[in-house]
């Protein structure tokens, strides 16, 4: 197994409702071989719920950040945070998975858990 060393979390930039087959789409449209991302969390189209779907295995390297991930995983939180705000179910979903990956990778969430724009490449 890859040691993991950064979590990333991204955001879609795309409309609430967009779903893994979309994002699927467009990274193969991109020359991907699947979601670059290992997560997405998503709104379906009711208010109440929030859907964590898998995106690529986590022992296959990820699409997030051009020559470095090898040592990510990566969430997308999909939705445009640019022009509404994170709704808190959705960051409770987003908490639990990075948890979950600290735990397992043995991680600390404040050195590990990054926003893509963040990483120093």
């Amino acid at each position: 197994m890859r040691e993991i060393k950064l979590l990333v979390i991204h955001h879609s930039d795309s409309p609430r409702g967009t779903t893994r087959k979309d994002v699927k789409d467009w990274h193969l449209a991109r020359g991907f071989d699947d979601v670059g991302y290992h997560r997405l969390i998503r709104l379906p189209d009711d208010e109440g719920s929030v859907e964590i779907v898998e995106g690529r295995p986590e022992k296959v390297i990820g699409a997030q950040s051009k020559g470095n991930n090898r040592k990510y995983l990566g969430l997308c939180m999909l939705g445009d945070f640019e022009k509404y705000s994170v709704p808190p179910r959705m960051w409770d979903a987003a908490v639990g998975v990075l948890a979950g990956w600290c735990l397992e990778h043995k991680l600390d969430p404040f050195e590990a858990v990054q926003g893509l724009s963040l990483i120093h490449i």
